[in-house]
């Protein structure tokens, strides 16, 4: 017969206000175990002690993969009651501010701005988008 794995004490995981990931890590793989174990036995002895038969070995249908559809932004640029284009990322206030703003690099008071809002140092967010930048998997 099996004997399910002794699961320690989820509050043990945190001594002294901090993280054990040590501890962590053997509590929820003992959890893993625990789950695996009553689904072996689930499947061995079924419900009521009869043995688990689906009836059916159909497979199931693969499901659709779904795509996420291009959103859009439309700005009149020219005029107020011009035609409405659609705006590219780099057309926006936020990128003109942030990314495109040298002037950060200079003004003690924008960084700490900065740092306030996004919690992050502007040199920092430069190597960053750097790097997003570089990287193939945001290539645009």
């Amino acid at each position: 017969m099996h004997v399910p794995p002794r699961i320690p004490l989820f509050s043990s995981c945190f001594p002294r206000g901090s993280v054990d990931l040590g501890k962590y890590m053997l509590y929820s793989d003992a959890l893993r175990k625990r789950v695996r174990l009553r689904a072996s036995l689930f499947m061995q002895f079924g419900a009521g002690g009869e043995s688990y038969d689906s009836g059916d070995n159909v497979a199931t249908p693969r499901r659709e993969i779904r795509t996420r559809r291009r959103r859009y932004i439309l700005v009149q640029k020219d005029t107020e009651d011009g035609p409405l284009e659609i705006m590219s990322p780099t057309d926006s206030l936020w990128y003109k501010m942030y990314v495109q703003n040298c002037h950060i690099l200079e003004d003690d008071v924008h960084q700490s701005k900065f740092w306030m809002r996004f919690r992050l140092p502007y040199n920092a967010f430069l190597q960053l988008a750097e790097k997003v930048r570089k990287d193939d998997r945001f290539a645009r």
